[in-house]
């Protein structure tokens, strides 16, 4: 029995609006951690693919042409800004998975991000619930990512 499940046997379920607003906290709550221990490193060729991908104005802040550029702090507020509507955030997000080199060894990887979403879901009882629950978690990630 998971958290929402519990809180339904109690009398005290969340409605489509709870769900998604868990499943936005659980999300934000892991990149809020990685990007404040440091831990989450994109690289620029990474960031100017997903703001290219996304349209999204790049920053590019910086001294005499040296820039200083917290990448994966860059994304996560654009994924923040875009957490009005779950399909618009899911399409940012998955723009972020996309933009990653799964071949450079890190201490948190695309595929951690995407086992991160697959699970939020699963977790938060989503619309898409059906979709990626069981065995079909991993399946359905694969096809996000095509």
């Amino acid at each position: 029995m998971d958290w929402l499940d519990y809180r339904e046997k109690l009398g005290i379920g969340f409605n489509d609006k709870g769900k998604v607003k868990y499943f936005y906290n659980k999300i934000s709550n892991v990149l809020r951690d990685l990007h404040g221990r440091g831990v989450c490193m994109l690289t620029a060729d990474e960031y100017i693919k997903f703001c290219n991908m996304t349209g999204t104005v790049m920053n590019m802040s910086g001294v005499d042409g040296v820039y200083f550029v917290d990448e994966f702090g860059e994304i996560v507020k654009v994924l923040f800004n875009h957490m009005k509507s779950l399909n618009e955030f899911l399409a940012f997000y998955i723009a972020f998975l996309n933009c990653q080199d799964n071949t450079i060894e890190r201490y948190y990887s695309r595929d951690n991000f995407k086992n991160l979403l697959v699970t939020g879901l699963r977790e938060a009882h989503s619309e898409h619930r059906d979709q990626i629950s069981g065995n079909k978690a991993k399946e359905m990630a694969l096809e996000i990512l095509k």
